[in-house]
């Protein structure tokens, strides 16, 4: 090991946050590049025991396997962060969608699901908002503009045939499954999802918003 790092191990040994912001003043480009990177590195490890920390003391209690979060707590959490820091969570396995147990592939799967069971209280065709051209569903392949859908998927469902747009990412069908919700009236635990992937959702948001932070 090169000797210029043992005054940063001897200071880590003795407490390894007032090495964070110091500056030992290398001159060796390579070595200031090493330095900065076991910074970076360290300050990453510490951040996430945190968010961990953090994650895990603001449940009122241990959460188990078998339990589950309504719609509406997941929805009110994702509704305190920007799109960006909502990316990139991963569906969970299993959900309940009107108490029925179902097998989630990805958040495209849970919504084609929702929609398959409450579209008889929904008015189609049916928009995210009225602001926008794009429908959700719709009896033809095409939006309000008459432009086609980008990945339409057909639905013959009790004798009606419809069109459901799967071209959203999971920022967006977080969006359909508020606007479904309100307007087919459905009840906050209309759709439910696992408890322990909730607080892994919950990391992975906090990480991503304080990555982006940085950037």
């Amino acid at each position: 090991m090169n000797p210029l790092f043992f005054d940063i191990l001897e200071k880590f040994a003795s407490d390894y946050e007032k090495i964070l912001d110091m500056d030992f003043g290398y001159q060796d480009t390579f070595e200031r590049s090493l330095f900065s990177q076991a910074m970076n590195d360290i300050r990453e490890r510490i951040m996430k025991k945190e968010l961990e920390s953090k994650v895990f003391n603001s449940s009122p209690q241990e959460k188990s396997n078998d339990e589950f979060i309504n719609l509406s707590e997941f929805l009110e959490f994702i509704s305190k962060y920007i799109e960006k820091n909502l990316r990139g969570i991963e569906a969970p396995k299993i959900v309940i969608v009107n108490n029925e147990k179902i097998k989630a592939n990805n958040w495209k799967s849970i919504l084609i699901r929702l929609i398959k069971l409450s579209y008889k209280k929904i008015k189609i065709p049916l928009k995210i908002s009225e602001s926008t051209e794009r429908y959700i569903i719709n009896t033809k392949k095409v939006h309000s503009t008459g432009k086609p859908m980008t990945t339409p998927y057909e639905v013959n469902y009790n004798g009606e045939t419809f069109y459901i747009e799967k071209d959203w990412n999971s920022p967006y069908i977080f969006r359909i499954f508020k606007r479904i919700k309100e307007v087919a009236n459905l009840p906050d635990d209309y759709i439910k999802f696992p408890a322990d992937w909730f607080e892994k959702a919950k990391l992975h948001v906090e990480e991503r918003k304080n990555k982006n932070a940085r950037s």
